[in-house]
């Protein structure tokens, strides 16, 4: 009989708790935010926020990345950069390879991008990573990558790229936030569909004397010779190619200010 009871309080609280899945404390089921969530509290990766959750949230070493299972490609990649993380005890390795945690099918593989035509576009770079061995060959995983006119990868990105470390070197530490844009009808690569972006964004946020800043990017997805200050643009503007909310973690207030005009010579390009 003490058996039977103890069976009945027990459903009793099983069934209360489903009744009260709007209380995280209650919920029997994992929270689609708690990994954003947890991330966020652990992590100077994301110390201004996650700019979506919709997306299977991959955690490495030097990165946080939202990957599109649909797409194949990461939406967002967001790390912390310091100086620091431009030396170390790592070596390029070219070891591109499928992500181990994204299920055949919901990734890219090699064989999406041989022949295409595009190259495997890093979003972190993999030189922003030479101070751990384990960070230099998360890097090189698909899910950290976009297909990339040659152009523009050996081009004007891999030349914000370097002047981003250029920046960081002298400044001591910046966030960055990047990824593709999907304007127009998409065209994929491969047998898995992977998605080609028209253009690709990304943010650099960094402290100066008057509070937080950010510079943001877009570029096409071709062949461009303009200079670096060309390509900037409102971080608001960005959120209405994206469909992403970028700096989140600050106040409302904050945001309108820094995402709502172009830095006229943002630091990171000086």
């Amino acid at each position: 009989m003490k058996k039977l009871f103890g069976i009945s309080l027990i459903l009793l609280f099983v069934l209360f708790c489903v009744g009260c899945t709007s209380n995280p404390i209650f919920s029997l089921l994992p929270d689609p935010n708690a990994t954003i969530t947890n991330v966020t509290g652990v992590s100077g990766h994301l110390k201004y926020g996650a700019p979506s959750n919709s997306g299977t949230i991959l955690t490495r070493t030097g990165y946080i990345a939202l990957h599109d299972n649909s797409k194949k490609v990461p939406l967002w990649v967001s790390y912390e950069l310091t100086a620091s993380h431009l030396s170390g005890p790592a070596t390029r390795t070219d070891n591109y390879k499928a992500d181990p945690n994204l299920a055949v099918g919901q990734r890219a593989e090699l064989s999406d991008y041989s022949g295409s035509g595009y190259d495997r576009g890093h979003m972190c770079p993999a030189a922003d990573n030479y101070y751990s061995i384990t960070a230099m060959n998360e890097s090189f995983y698909l899910s950290n990558m976009c297909p990339q006119n040659h152009s523009i990868n050996a081009g004007k990105w891999e030349s914000l790229e370097s002047q981003v470390r250029t920046f960081t070197a002298t400044k001591g530490v910046c966030w960055v936030i990047c990824g593709p844009i999907f304007s127009g009808a998409t065209s994929t690569i491969g047998a898995n569909q992977v998605a080609v972006p028209s253009d690709f964004y990304k943010i650099v946020v960094y402290t100066s004397g008057s509070g937080v800043e950010a510079a943001g990017f877009v570029m096409p997805n071709a062949s461009s010779s303009n200079n670096l200050s060309s390509y900037l643009k409102k971080i608001d503007d960005i959120e209405a190619l994206t469909g992403l909310d970028f700096l989140n973690a600050l106040s409302i207030g904050d945001q309108a200010v820094i995402e709502g005009s172009i830095p006229s010579d943002p630091e990171v390009l000086r």
